[in-house]
């Protein structure tokens, strides 16, 4: 019973000790599932918002403010060229810090955050013009948490001397007082001038009003001389009047004379002829009767065309035709001198003119070249079109002409160097009328010709369709 008792006991303390085993085990297990695990969970995931500090600041690589100091300071005020700063930053959560992150950002000059990691942790500006600028720096831990609020550093560069308020007040100053002075200056020269202006204007006057009386003179003087020339004008033309008509009288009373002095003597050569006796005496009278009644007839055209009483009867007239007409003419002349006239004939060239006045230019025009030119030389004539225009052309082989003798060749009753070959009669009148006559038909007449190469006269007259 004593042993029973005693091993009762036994298992007793021993399922005790069981008991308290087993609650201290659990216990333990309790502690080891809830609270170790739990603080190794926590410390896993870094919840703490990260501080930015800024730790140093440089001007051109120079520390510019002690470290301690840098986050409790208000505006830095920096000179002009002090521009080229350069932050550096760091955080206080020094957990993995190298997965840290690093933004900044200075207002005015970036438009947007710059991001750095851990490795590079600084800014740096460069050439910063004067004015106000804010450099802000956020931060993140190793778990991507941000900063809310960044670190801030505001500065403030001056600008040089020669930019500030003062400078450009001075400037101002300056400009307006040599403005003032420039204007001053100016006012005084214009004052200089215009007075030298007025007394230019002056003496201009004094001298335009001396002008003016001196010219009013010449015009008295002119309008006199005027009425002095117009007239000798009227008187002339009566003069000219008189002298045409006393020509006209007085060629007109030698001709009948002239012309029954040459039946005459044809009359008594003809009788000197049957009874053979000589008949020079008579032959030379009658040549030189035959050159009178020439020069009687050109005087008579001149007369008529100088007191303008010849009429022009224009029709349509074929000068292809006419000049054919001449040349017919004119080759017992030629004939006589052993010459041949060359005619090169047009198909044809109309014109508005007087017929009788055209053959007259074209005789005039052969029948010098006949009478200029040596025994055995040729006449060429020729008529060409050319841009609504007859160019006639008479070319002779006589001695040609100075030019002297072209300035004069037109002119009434001139003597030239040239003279006839077989002493022809030269009146000194047929080129005048030539050169009327083609004018009259709005033509032009001229020579070309040098001396010992002959002479081509050119006459151009306008055709019609």
């Amino acid at each position: 019973m004593l042993i029973n008792k005693q091993i009762n006991k036994i298992f007793v303390l021993l399922l005790f000790m069981f008991s308290l085993n087993l609650i201290a085990q659990n216990t333990q297990n309790k502690f080891n599932h809830s609270g170790l695990n739990k603080y190794r969970y926590k410390s896993y995931i870094n919840n703490h918002i990260p501080n930015i500090v800024i730790t140093s600041i440089k001007i051109f690589e120079r520390e510019l403010i002690r470290p301690y100091l840098i986050n409790n300071i208000g505006e830095i005020c920096l000179k002009y060229n002090q521009n080229f700063i350069s932050f550096e930053f760091t955080t206080t959560d020094c957990t993995m810090s190298e997965k840290n992150k690093y933004a900044f950002r200075m207002l005015g000059i970036d438009k947007k955050w710059i991001f750095r990691n851990a490795n590079r942790r600084f800014a740096n500006y460069t050439n910063l013009s004067s004015g106000h600028y804010t450099f802000m720096v956020k931060g993140s831990n190793s778990d991507g948490i941000w900063s809310k609020e960044g670190t801030i550093i505001q500065f403030y560069i001056s600008p040089p001397f020669w930019k500030t308020w003062w400078a450009y007040s001075i400037y101002t100053l300056l400009f307006l007082l040599f403005f003032l002075i420039g204007h001053k200056i100016r006012v005084k020269q214009l004052k200089k001038k215009k007075k030298e202006l007025s007394r230019e204007i002056d003496k201009r006057t004094s001298e335009l009003e001396e002008a003016n009386m001196e010219i009013k003179i010449i015009n008295e003087d002119l309008e006199q001389s005027m009425l002095n020339l117009s007239k000798m004008n009227t008187e002339l033309k009566e003069a000219n009047k008189l002298k045409s008509e006393f020509i006209g009288i007085a060629a007109h009373d030698l001709k009948n004379p002239l012309q029954v002095i040459l039946g005459y003597t044809d009359i008594l050569k003809m009788k000197l002829k049957k009874h053979n006796e000589d008949t020079k005496a008579i032959t030379k009278i009658n040549g030189s009767v035959e050159k009178m009644l020439i020069l009687i007839k050109e005087l008579l055209k001149t007369a008529s065309i100088d007191g303008g009483q010849i009429d022009f009867k224009m029709e349509k007239i074929d000068l292809c035709e006419l000049m054919l007409h001449a040349v017919e003419v004119n080759k017992t002349l030629a004939f006589n001198k052993r010459q041949t006239i060359y005619y090169s004939k047009c198909a044809e060239a109309f014109m508005l003119g007087d017929t009788v006045k055209i053959v007259q230019v074209f005789d005039n025009l052969i029948s010098n070249g006949i009478k200029y030119s040596p025994f055995g030389q040729d006449i060429f004539v020729t008529i060409e079109v050319y841009e609504g225009m007859a160019i006639v052309k008479v070319k002779d082989n006589g001695p040609g002409f100075t030019d002297e003798d072209k300035k004069n060749l037109f002119k009434k009753f001139q003597k030239l160097s040239a003279r006839p070959t077989a002493d022809e009669v030269s009146t000194g009148l047929g080129l005048s009328i030539c050169k009327t006559f083609v004018e009259r038909h709005s033509g032009e007449i001229y020579v070309e010709s040098e001396v010992g190469n002959g002479s081509t006269f050119v006459v151009k007259l306008p055709l019609i369709t």
